[in-house]
């Protein structure tokens, strides 16, 4: 019997960059996931303060977005990519409207929930999976220069980030059989220890800041 304690994958963000990972025993990833309880305690606190907030205003269900990848959107047709532009249209002219009749300190609430979930995600929890579990990259150069694992935490973008990040996460949170039988990522909508709450309702409903 063989027990493979890596992985390596192809990138979809970098074409021709491919990454070798470590697969977590289910005591590693309990150790890290504990590590990281505090990060994601105060993400569901957050995530809940943001619920009640759009519980008060029912216009915000209105906004959620379509979540498609660089992949589905490829596939789609001419007409289904006109009907998303509309989509589109619809959902920013519905947080116009959603803005008009939300209590200002409410809306100011949700904007500085959504920034610090952002930050805490991916300053703090990504980053940690990422170091954790990525052990080499091949076929990245930075500046014309081969690059290495240390190279990729500094300069790699949002996208690469969470590809990794993913797929590292992806064997933490499976375990037994479900590890052998299953190649998908957890869809629990309880958060994981040390996973990122889902945040994209919240995101769609709240204005970009800089």
């Amino acid at each position: 019997m063989n027990i493979q304690t890596t992985e390596s994958f192809k990138s979809k963000v970098y074409p021709g960059v491919t990454f070798e990972i470590r697969k977590f025993t289910e005591r590693e990833a309990a150790q890290l996931r504990f590590d990281l309880a505090g990060l994601t305690e105060r993400l569901v606190i957050l995530t809940s303060d943001a619920e009640v907030i759009r519980g008060k205003y029912p216009e915000l269900d209105k906004v959620t977005e379509a979540n498609l990848d660089q992949d589905e959107k490829e596939k789609l047709s001419e007409a289904e990519r006109e009907a998303l532009e509309v989509e589109r249209k619809a959902r920013e002219a519905a947080v116009l409207e959603a803005m008009r009749k939300i209590d200002p300190a409410d809306w100011g609430r949700l904007i500085t929930i959504n920034n610090e979930v952002d930050k805490i995600g991916r300053l703090e929890i990504t980053p940690k999976w990422v170091r954790a579990g990525l052990l080499s990259v091949k076929g990245l150069t930075v500046d014309g220069k081969e690059a290495g694992v240390s190279e990729f935490l500094e300069h790699a973008s949002d996208a690469a980030f969470d590809e990794v990040s993913d797929r590292i996460r992806q064997h933490a949170e499976l375990s037994g059989d479900d590890r052998k039988n299953s190649e998908s990522p957890s869809t629990s909508a309880t958060p994981v220890e040390g996973e990122t709450p889902d945040t994209t309702a919240l995101a769609a409903a709240t204005p970009a800041t800089t």
